[in-house]
């Protein structure tokens, strides 16, 4: 279970830290790090009544199921994926202007 899901549920400046720890990181850290690096920012009480929040397994199967759909459709498992409407680019953003280039041709047409 991603812990950052359930650090989700004790506000975005817990979630905020423990998703830079977590990709701060070369390579994904150990579950047990992991788990004590999340009772580090919130507590091992508040990281309890997260994981037992239904919630949190719900986010978790609706990404999974997404990010499944995408490979499904892109052959490609690279993240991050942006999704805007319809259209769904996988792999980080070169720097900012492919990012406001993407966004400004997208937009539009996922209002709609």
């Amino acid at each position: 279970m991603r812990r950052s899901d359930s650090l989700r549920r004790s506000g975005l400046e817990a979630y905020q830290k423990y998703d830079q720890w977590f990709f701060g990181h070369p390579a994904t850290p150990p579950l047990e790090e992991a788990r004590q690096e999340a009772i580090r920012i919130v507590g091992q009480t508040e990281l309890e009544k997260n994981l037992a929040d239904p919630w949190v397994s719900k986010m978790i199967e609706t990404s999974v199921s997404i990010y499944a759909k995408n490979e499904a459709v892109m052959h490609t498992l690279r993240v991050p994926q942006l999704i805007i409407g319809d259209v769904v680019n996988a792999g980080p953003v070169r720097n900012v202007d492919e990012l406001v280039a993407l966004l400004n041709a997208n937009l539009a047409k996922a209002s709609l």
